[in-house]
């Protein structure tokens, strides 16, 4: 099922050295995506408990993990997207890579009193920064700040296969990071969400699990016409 039909999707997956593994008494460090970072946190915190190893995870983004995992820094690592044959024939000591979680991305935004519904072209212009009041979106006047990514992303791949998909609108391409012409960069979804929470007038892309608090997430009009949030079941049937 496309991007551009039901959700806005990431999955994630992750990549083990052939020897990571130890007695319960070892840690094991890894690094990567933030957008699972919480699931794999809870996860890990529940393997501690149980008597298995202590696994600390640092969620430096997609890229970052993966070049530390080929700079044999963690143990493993953690990417959107899976690794490449030509950055895998790097690691001597060989790799496994693991499809772990999928999850839906959300516009998510802070403007009280607005309930925001984003056809997919205004998506893409809200993205390319062509759309500069929210009164152009059908809410109070005040200016539109976009709030992206800084670090190289799978979640920033993923949301720009969709805009991408969404209208030719689109010109900045799709990759891990782009040049966005207009907005303010963040690190991580944590990050991202950070700003967004306390900025009136921010709006970003973020995974479903940070729209809490003043970040709200924007209903985004599918092909046949229905505005949509995200939500679990939206990301279950897409996957």
């Amino acid at each position: 099922m496309s991007f551009a039909k039901k959700a806005l999707l990431v999955s994630s997956v992750l990549a083990l050295g052939v020897a990571c593994g130890g007695p319960a008494d070892e840690k094991l460090n890894g690094a990567g995506a933030s957008f699972p970072a919480k699931i794999y946190q809870r996860w890990f915190a529940e393997l501690a408990k149980s008597g298995g190893p202590q696994v600390n995870y640092q969620a430096v983004g997609s890229g970052s993990g993966r070049k530390a995992f080929i700079d044999q820094t963690v143990n493993f690592g953690a990417s959107d997207d899976p690794m490449k044959k030509e950055d895998m024939a790097k690691v001597k000591r060989g790799v496994v890579q693991i499809p772990m979680v999928g999850g839906t991305i959300a516009f998510g935004y802070n403007k009280p009193g607005c309930d925001l519904k984003l056809t997919q072209e205004q998506a893409v212009k809200v993205a390319m920064g062509m759309i500069k009041d929210w009164k152009e979106l059908g809410c109070q006047p005040g200016t539109v700040t976009w709030v992206h990514r800084s670090d190289g992303s799978g979640t920033t791949k993923a949301f720009t296969n969709s805009m991408q998909a969404f209208s030719s609108t689109w010109t900045l391409g799709t990759g891990k990071s782009v040049k966005w012409p207009a907005g303010v960069g963040a690190k991580g979804n944590s990050g991202v969400a950070g700003l967004i929470q306390n900025r009136v007038g921010a709006i970003g892309y973020v995974n479903q699990s940070y729209i809490r608090g003043k970040v709200v997430a924007a209903a985004l009009q599918n092909k046949s016409g229905e505005f949509l949030k995200p939500s679990v079941a939206a990301g279950a049937k897409a996957l």
